[in-house]
C-alpha cells in the first residue's frame, strides 16, 4: 500500500461509522437513507448482471477483496451468491460484521483479515474475485493483481472497479465541493477554512490518473484475458446540505433507466464521464495455459 495515507484514512472513516453504529452506510438499499447506498444500488445492479451474464450466477463463490463494510458482497450473498470478504482493516471487518448481521446475513458471509497481496485462502479457489476502489491505493498495482489473481481457478473472473483520479465525472463532483465549502466559509468569514477547501480536490491518500488503458495493461500484465474496461457511475456523489441531498437523490432516481444504459454503454462519452471504471478479465483455462504459443 502506498504511503501517502489510504489505510489510515479508511480507517479512521471506520472507526467514525462505527462510534456512530453506522454499518450499512455503503449498503446498496431498496430505500435508500443517503447518496451512497443509492449509488451503490445501481452499482449492485450492475454487478449482478454482470455475473450471470458471464455464467456466474447464485451458488458461484466471491471473494471481495478490500472489502470494508461488504455492501455489495453482502448484497450478493443475500442474493445466493457464497462470498467471502477480505480486508487488512479489522474495523472495515467489524463494520461488515455488523453490516450482514443488520440484514439477516451470518455465517454465510465469511470475513477474513488479511493482505490481497498474500490472501489467506488457498490459491483456485474462487470462481469470482471482486475489488471496489481498491486498487488505486496502491503505488504498485503488480503484487496486489497477483495475490487476487492467484485466488481464481483457471477460468475464473476478476473485476474491479477502479476509481481513477482523471477528468470525469469525480473530479467535476470534486470541483463542486470545493466551491460549495470555500463560498459557505467565506460567507461566514472563515478564511482559513475556505483556503482549506482545496482538500476536497485532492485527498488525503492515493489515487492513480489511470485511464481505460492504463486499467487495461495491469489486468494483462497479471495474466488475464478477454480484458474490457468501461466507465459506470454518471453521477458523482455531492457534498450538500440535508434537503438538497434529497432533491438530488430524487433526480437520480428518476434517471434510474439512464443510469443503467450508461453503466453498460462502453462508449467514447461514457468512458470519458464515467465517475470511475470497471475492469473485468478471465484466468486462463488450464486448457488456455497447455496451448502453445503460435
Amino acid at each position: 500500500m502506498n504511503a501517502n495515507g489510504s489505510i489510515d484514512h479508511f480507517r479512521r472513516q471506520w472507526q467514525t461509522h462505527i462510534a456512530a453504529a453506522e454499518y450499512d452506510m455503503t449498503y446498496p438499499a431498496e430505500r435508500p437513507r443517503n447518496q451512497w447506498q443509492l449509488l451503490e444500488r445501481f452499482k449492485a445492479d450492475l454487478m449482478r448482471d454482470l455475473l450471470i451474464s458471464e455464467g456466474y450466477g447464485p451458488g458461484s463463490t466471491v471473494l471481495e477483496c478490500g472489502c470494508g463494510a461488504a455492501g455489495i458482497g453482502i448484497d450478493l450473498g443475500l442474493q445466493g451468491w457464497r462470498v467471502t470478504g477480505l480486508d487488512i482493516s479489522e474495523d472495515g471487518l467489524e463494520m461488515a460484521s455488523q453490516n450482514a448481521a443488520s440484514h439477516g446475513l451470518g455465517e454465510e458471509l465469511e470475513l477474513l483479515v488479511g493482505h490481497v497481496e498474500a490472501p489467506p485462502v488457498p490459491d483456485g479457489s474462487f470462481d469470482v474475485v471482486t475489488s471496489f476502489g481498491l486498487l488505486e491505493h496502491f503505488e504498485d498495482m503488480g503484487p496486489a493483481m497477483d495475490g487476487m489473481v492467484r485466488t481464481l481457478r483457471p477460468g475464473g473472473l476478476f473485476v474491479a472497479e477502479v476509481v481513477s483520479f482523471r477528468p470525469s465525472a469525480l473530479v467535476a463532483g470534486r470541483l463542486f465541493d470545493m466551491a460549495a465549502s470555500a463560498s459557505y466559509n467565506l460567507a461566514r468569514l472563515r478564511v482559513r477554512k475556505a483556503l482549506h477547501s482545496w482538500r476536497k480536490l485532492v485527498p488525503d491518500f492515493y489515487e492513480k490518473p489511470l485511464g481505460r488503458n492504463g486499467s487495461r495493461r495491469v489486468l494483462e500484465q497479471a495474466g488475464l484475458t478477454d480484458v474490457r474496461v468501461w466507465g459506470i457511475r454518471p453521477f458523482p456523489p455531492l457534498g450538500l446540505p440535508a434537503s438538497l441531498e434529497q432533491k438530488y437523490m430524487t433526480l437520480i432516481d428518476r434517471a434510474s433507466s439512464f443510469v443503467k444504459w450508461f453503466d453498460s454503454a462502453d462508449n467514447v462519452i461514457t468512458n470519458s464521464w464515467g465517475w470511475s471504471l470497471m475492469a473485468v478479465g478471465r484466468k486462463p483455462s488450464l486448457s488456455d495455459q497447455d496451448r502453445p504459443s503460435p
